[in-house]
């Protein structure tokens, strides 16, 4: 699911780059374009990935009272 997710994101944000950056494109937009549509995806993945898991045990728990110090 996060896989077709950043698919979609990728898609769409490269089409929409695509059509609002006037033309002639040169290597340099063709590189920021993809450059923007991977940062997307990839946020769109991380974001759904963090929504869609169960939450995690926190890293550091109170010790129980009575050990240690």
């Amino acid at each position: 699911m996060p896989l077709f997710a950043a698919v979609v994101a990728f898609l769409l944000s490269a089409a929409g780059l695509l059509l609002a950056l006037p033309g002639p494109r040169g290597a340099a937009d063709y590189l920021v374009i993809g450059s923007v549509s991977t940062m997307l995806s990839l946020a769109a993945a991380f974001a759904l990935l963090l929504r869609t898991r169960a939450p995690l045990q926190p890293l550091y728990r109170k010790r129980p009272a009575g050990r240690g110090r």
